[in-house]
């Protein structure tokens, strides 16, 4: 049984673990949103087609079976759609460890305060499920301006410039680094977390 919930429910929002069964509505999500996607993400680099998605999903899916990392899709609960997709990861840097969180919102759905949402709800679990973490960290080009917005919104410590692999065209090879410390972070808000 993996260490997360496959499934985190607080109010409008519901981040269920990728799975094969929601293939159709994310590549479509992935599909309006290429152009976006593609800018910032790594995953989404060329070829990027229902084939390689459909791999990427399955790895996944094992991956957070097996707590190598945790990648969920995004449900908008009240229209039942899915709206993007978000992930949390562990780092290791000497004796400190840390979760880092990303998130996406498909195109159609910017603005409506699901990113920052979201990455509220991945700090909650990052908190609440890997014990061992002392801190979440998320980091992001430093020409991704919208993306910078979040974690400040959410409270997290701004650490400064960092030189950042290129992973996409959008990226300068230069990234911003926000922090959290667990002993500032306000507690969970689930309204419901469901395991495997």
């Amino acid at each position: 049984m993996a260490l997360l919930p496959n499934k985190l429910i607080a109010d409008r929002l519901e981040l269920r673990a990728f799975s094969l069964t929601y293939f159709e509505d994310a590549f479509e999500a992935v599909k309006e949103s290429l152009p976006e996607v593609q800018r910032w993400l790594w995953w989404a680099q060329e070829p990027l087609d229902e084939s390689s998605y459909r791999d990427f999903v399955r790895i996944q899916s094992e991956n957070f079976a097996n707590d190598v990392e945790w990648r969920y899709f995004i449900f908008d609960r009240s229209a039942g759609n899915l709206v993007g997709g978000g992930s949390i990861d562990l780092m290791k840097s000497g004796v400190r460890r840390s979760a880092n969180i990303g998130y996406w919102i498909r195109t159609s759905c910017v603005g409506r305060n699901f990113a920052t949402r979201t990455a509220q709800i991945l700090t909650d679990a990052a908190f609440s499920f890997l014990p061992e973490i002392s801190s979440v960290e998320i980091d992001m080009d430093v020409a991704n301006i919208a993306s910078a917005r979040i974690p400040e919104k959410l409270g997290y410590a701004f650490m400064g410039e960092v030189d950042k692999a290129v992973r996409a065209p959008g990226h300068t090879g230069r990234g911003f680094v926000w922090t959290m410390i667990r002993s500032d972070w306000r507690g969970s808000e689930f309204t419901s977390t469901e395991k495997r």
